[in-house]
Parts: C-alpha cells; structure tokens; sequence
C-alpha cells in the first residue's frame, strides 16, 4: 500500500462498486436484565448508518470461486479495511479515505508471479445504490513489486472520456516507483470496461489488473450488501424472530421464473433466555433471492445457500453485527432482457460487519 501513499496528494480517488447497504440498528445490550419470556421493543432503523467491515480475527479469510477454469480462479482475502456511511432512503453511499483490501488469487496463469495485490483508497468514494460510482478511484499495488514491469496502477473516475464532457468511464495509469510511466495509459467508458476480459491479451496487462482490481471489489461488496440485507431483516423482525424464533421475508420477483425470492432466517438462541441479545447466532437461507436496483443497465443478480451470523452484537446506537460466514453461496449475474446468465460465483468463510450511528 505504500505506492497510495506516493501518489495520494495527485489524485481524486475511486473504489469502485456499487453495493447497496441496507442496514438498522439494535436495543439493548448483551447485558439484558429483562425477564426472558418477555420479547424486547422492537429496534429503530435510523435513515443513516455508518458501516465496518473487517477480516474474522480466526484468520477464516473470505474466499470467492470464479468460474470457468479448471480449477477456475479463486480469491482470498487475507486483510479487509472497509468504512462509509450509508443512506437507506437517499441509497447515498460512501467509502471513506484509508480504506482497503489485500487479496491472492490462483488460477489466472497473467498473476502467477503476484504474491499478493493490495488496493487502497485515497479520497472518499461516492456511489447511490448499485450504481457506477461518480467520484473517487482505488490504486492497486502489485507485491512484489517486480512480478511486472509496473508496480501499481491507479483507476480513476472520469467523466469527460475522450474529452467528451459527460461520457462517464475510467481513466486508467501504470506506475513503477511511486512515478507514472509514459504511454501506459488509457481510458474507457464504463461499458467498454465493464467488457474487458482477462484472457484478452489485445489490452495491456496493466489495464487488466485494473479491470481485475474492480471486479474483485464489486464482488466483495455484492457480499457485504448480502450480509446488510440479513443484518437488516433481523432488526426488522425482532419481535416477531423473538416470538417465533424465526421468519421468512419475500424479495424481488426473479423475471425468468416470476416468483418472488426468500430469506428464511432461524435464531440460535445460544443462552436460552428467549430474548435476541449478545453471542446469539442466526442462519438464513437465501432462495431465488433477487437483486436488480439499477433497472437501466438490464442487469441483476440471484444470489441462494447458506449465510450464518454468529457471535452477534448489539447495543442501543450500535454496534450492532456480527461474524458473517458464507456456505457454497451462489451469487449469478444475469442479464434481464432477454435473460441470460453472464457470469457466476461461490462464497466460503466470511468478515465481520458492524453498523452503528
């Protein structure tokens, strides 16, 4: 990450995705002294929050499969720094400066070399909803820094490509030592980028780790907002969770199949006294579980399996959260019109994710 450092005062930085988060908040603490057949208020959801997410402390790092491959490529996420704020009503977002990931990959044969990629941001990033970001950019640092003949490439957010004002895309700059390298640029509209494949050697590498850097990214916070969206139906249903000791909340229609999605969540009590509180777990099974809040880009994704959140936090203004642990989760892009699966994932292990306000 030293290389942000070297050109953090020259740039106006990204990160890059999208993700919605869909967040709330808790009542009362671990400590609850309420008789326990007796069912808590139910919590406030406050229009803003601000989130943390970090790598679980057992070193159970998050893993992503991607397909096709044989063995196809998979991601690990050795460290994990993400804070912003999140409106629920505007679905205004933020990333804020100073946040990061470090991640591996095997089975992509162009980072065989490539021990470890950290990307970093180094001015807020600005997003609404599942959008494309509108302002920001994330620089990617390549460890060791002599497995290319550039060590870090800085992906900016642009809206003048080809100087043409308003044409939004992404300008893209190879750096080695902290310096930019002459004619190791370019810039792309966002469809254009969005298309770049990493087997396509007609783009320079260095445009490739860029497209790579931003699809690690928007996967990685497809699975924060995943995990929001449970933390959410929670604190929505506490009552009824606490009373039933579980809930089923209907989602989006899958257009292909024209019926709704579900989430079915089932609460551990883990100290049997009847009320949600600290150390609490849940499991909740997503089913056709359908996500497409950017109708224009005729794009969606279907998310199915198995999430757990355990060892489980709240308190009255946060945090409120929990470890997150994912089981050969399923997340399939889709395009909507006319349908057709573009691309797909699985999810192992997990992150911690708290909110608070």
């Amino acid at each position: 990450m030293e290389k942000l450092n070297a050109v953090r005062g020259k740039i106006l930085l990204l990160s890059v995705f999208l993700l919605l988060f869909v967040c709330g908040c808790g009542g009362g603490g671990g400590g609850d002294s309420a008789p326990a057949a007796t069912p808590g208020p139910a919590p406030v959801l406050p229009d803003s929050i601000n989130y943390s997410v970090r790598e679980p402390g057992d070193n159970s790092w998050f893993h992503l499969t991607i397909p096709p491959g044989s063995p196809p490529p998979e991601v690990s996420f050795s460290a994990i720094s993400l804070d912003g704020t999140y409106n629920r009503v505007s679905r205004n977002a933020t990333l804020a400066v100073g946040s990061g990931i470090s991640f591996s990959v095997t089975g992509i044969g162009d980072y065989s070399t490539v021990s470890r990629f950290d990307l970093s941001i180094g001015t807020e990033v600005q997003w609404n909803g599942d959008s494309r970001p509108t302002a920001g950019s994330f620089f990617v640092t390549i460890n060791p820094s002599d497995a290319f003949f550039f060590d870090g490439v800085l992906v900016s957010v642009i809206d003048n490509v080809g100087s043409v004002p308003g044409n939004a895309g992404v300008s893209i700059q190879a750096y080695l030592n902290g310096s930019p390298l002459m004619e190791q640029n370019a810039e792309y509209t966002w469809d254009d980028f969005e298309a770049i494949q990493q087997s396509d050697g007609s783009f320079g590498l260095y445009v490739r780790v860029a497209r790579f850097g931003y699809g690690v990214w928007k996967l990685l916070f497809q699975h924060v907002w995943i995990a929001f969206e449970t933390l959410k139906n929670i604190i929505l249903n506490n009552d009824d969770i606490e009373a039933d000791g579980n809930i089923t909340v209907q989602g989006a229609v899958f257009p292909p199949a024209g019926t709704p999605g579900t989430e079915s969540i089932v609460w551990i009590d883990r100290n049997g006294n009847q009320r949600i509180d600290a150390d609490d777990e849940f499991d909740a099974n997503f089913s056709m579980w359908w996500v497409d809040d950017d109708p224009g880009d005729n794009v969606g994704y279907l998310y199915n399996n198995i999430q757990r959140l355990k060892d489980y936090v709240k308190s009255p203004r946060g945090p409120v959260g929990g470890e997150f642990l994912f089981t050969n989760f399923s997340r399939q892009e889709y395009e909507v019109t006319p349908p057709a699966l573009i691309s797909t994932s699985t999810a192992r292990d997990g992150f911690n994710m708290t909110i608070s306000w």
